[in-house]
């Protein structure tokens, strides 16, 4: 609900009212969104808090991976040191 208001407002302020893919396209990516935060949450029911805060935190690394093997994206130094300093300062702090 969240996201549809913001988008909402978002196309107000962009003056961008008309819809630019089907209705069935939208519903889909829904259901599919919803989808993957149904089975990532009944996944992760599983394990501890400490470790389903860790995974959830690290999330970002296999997608720097597949976006520079799928996508061909390239990374500035900075964002892999921002990236294992934010992995290692969770790691810590959940210890």
């Amino acid at each position: 609900l969240t996201f549809a208001l913001c988008g909402v407002l978002e196309r107000m302020q962009t003056q961008d009212l008309v819809r630019k893919g089907p209705l069935v396209d939208y519903a889909k990516l829904s259901l599919f969104t919803l989808g993957g935060m149904l089975f990532t949450n009944w996944s992760l029911a599983h394990i501890s808090y400490t470790t389903r805060i860790v995974f959830k935190s690290s999330k970002v690394i296999p997608v720097m991976i597949v976006g520079m093997i799928m996508q061909g994206r390239r990374y500035s130094k900075l964002e892999y040191v921002s990236v294992l300093m934010l992995v290692a300062g969770i790691v810590l702090f959940t210890l």
